[in-house]
């Protein structure tokens, strides 16, 4: 099913590039509905084991360079209205980053498995797991208000050069820190009674 919906998404987004952009509507459902069952492959035991996790991140690593770094595709993998990519229309080399995902699963699932068998690192995991959803609902909302504030103080956001590279760092504690600001704000609305 994988290997036929990624022949079709290839097909098809070589249509969008040659100029039929409604293509870019098939490939966007397809190249999630091809992620989501990445997630099956891996669940249901079908792609398993590290020699086959490395394989697959090794491949997928060599397709994004192959994909991105000559063209056709830009090498950004995340939406933005600053410079090209690849999410809307959604394109195969975000597939490939699935595919990257899906073998470091498996070529780390094993030892994490182990590693989660201790109380002292299977508690903290359990602990932020409690909170996923909140973190998921309230991420964006953490990551926009740094924006907001950000461009108040230092002005609209340029091309990304040295400068913001080594800020990022620095801009995912802030994140972390009014993210948990949020949580701790919306939690006894959240929190099961």
């Amino acid at each position: 099913m994988v290997i036929i919906g990624a022949g079709l998404l290839v097909a098809l987004d070589l249509l969008r590039l040659g100029g039929v952009a409604a293509a870019g509507v098939v490939t966007t459902a397809l190249v999630w509905l091809l992620c989501h069952q990445l997630g099956y492959l891996w669940r249901d035991g079908v792609a398993h084991g590290r020699r086959n996790g490395l394989l697959l991140a090794a491949g997928a690593v060599a397709g994004l360079t192959l994909l991105t770094w000559p063209g056709p595709y830009a090498p950004s993998m995340v939406a933005s209205m600053v410079h090209e990519s690849n999410m809307l229309p959604t394109t195969p080399p975000v597939l490939l980053v699935g595919v990257l995902q899906l073998g470091l699963v498996l070529a780390l699932h094993a030892p994490l498995a182990r590693l989660m068998q201790r109380p002292r690192w299977w508690r903290p995991v359990v602990a932020v797991n409690a909170l996923a959803m909140s973190i998921y609902l309230w991420h964006m909302a953490a990551a926009l208000i740094l924006v907001v504030v950000a461009e108040r103080i230092v002005g609209p956001a340029t091309r990304p050069d040295a400068v913001w590279w080594w800020s990022r760092p620095l801009w995912l504690v802030a994140v972390l820190v009014v993210l948990l600001g949020l949580l701790t704000a919306v939690r006894r609305w959240e929190a099961p009674r």
